[in-house]
């Protein structure tokens, strides 16, 4: 598509692991495309099911938004994590508006 249209076109690809090195890895040293930022998901996950014990002040620790935030997309949840499918890890309604908050007001990511 870039090489049709002679412009830069975002892109964004899907590799689901929670490990942010493999993430980087993939997308090497010159990334053509974004990455979701699964890491932050499973740690947005992992925060609405503490029930308020987790220090949010490291929700971002270790995560592709941290580590490569001109490739991170990040996101709260989508098909793939909800009940009954293959990567079941929906976030609990009572935490998605503060995970929200934590995406949207970060200036990094998209």
């Amino acid at each position: 598509m870039r090489c049709a249209t002679g412009r830069e076109i975002f892109t964004v690809g899907e590799y689901w692991s929670g490990d942010v090195h493999a993430l980087v890895d993939y997308l090497g040293q010159d990334a053509p495309m974004s990455l979701f930022d699964v890491p932050l998901h499973y740690k947005l996950f992992s925060a609405s099911n503490s029930w308020g014990a987790l220090d949010l002040a490291h929700i971002f620790d270790d995560t592709l938004v941290s580590v490569d935030p001109v490739h991170a997309v990040t996101f709260v949840d989508n098909h793939d994590t909800q009940p009954r499918q293959s990567l079941q890890s929906t976030v609990e309604s009572w935490f998605k508006p503060s995970a929200y908050m934590l995406i949207l007001l970060r200036a990094e990511g998209y």
